[in-house]
């Protein structure tokens, strides 16, 4: 895999190839106008988004404006000891199909989940087939009691904190302005 140097907030990191050009762009935009967070955390999310084979642009715009948004407000990360947190599965494979992400939310003895589909005709062309495949992968998803959210890639693209709130406020019963509060969106 090639390694390629880019630079976030003055300082210079080493990044791979795979790391879509668009999200390091997308996190130096949004890094401005985080109050309080460091730019080492963003550097940390574009990783975990390399590591979680969390390959499309929107996707990984979405992973880590959610990640951001857990660290922000507090929210842990789900721990296998305590059973506990927010966890978070980009590629997650349930039955026969894929899902672009699986997120649990676990406080005590309460859980929720949620499949989380971000689609775009920018980043994906998607063919009758394709559709109908996705359209019955949802409709077995439904059977087994699961809460899907799709997402357009304008949607997420042009407003990933937003997205990344509904969710959140989905699964944790936060309101999504209260998760905001740390975050200015224009328009």
């Amino acid at each position: 895999m090639l390694i390629i140097p880019y630079t976030l907030g003055g300082t210079s990191f080493m990044t791979y190839k795979k790391l879509v050009p668009e999200t390091i762009e997308l996190i130096k935009n949004y890094s401005e106008i985080v109050e309080n967070f460091g730019r080492d955390n963003f550097h940390f999310f574009l990783h975990e988004c390399i590591e979680e084979n969390v390959e499309s642009p929107i996707e990984q715009y979405f992973y880590c404006a959610l990640k951001v948004l857990q660290k922000l407000n507090f929210i842990d990360e789900y721990n296998h000891k305590t059973f506990n947190g927010l966890g978070i599965s980009p590629q997650y494979k349930i039955g026969n199909y894929r899902v672009d992400f699986f997120i649990c939310y676990k406080k005590k003895k309460e859980s929720k989940y949620i499949i989380v589909e971000c689609d775009s005709q920018e980043f994906h062309e998607r063919t009758e087939q394709e559709r109908r495949y996705e359209k019955k992968r949802d409709r077995y998803l439904q059977s087994k009691d699961l809460k899907i959210f799709n997402f357009t890639g304008k949607e997420i693209k042009y407003n990933p904190f937003k997205v990344a709130a509904e969710v959140l406020s989905f699964l944790t019963e936060i309101k999504e302005e209260n998760l905001l509060d740390y975050i200015y969106i224009a328009g």
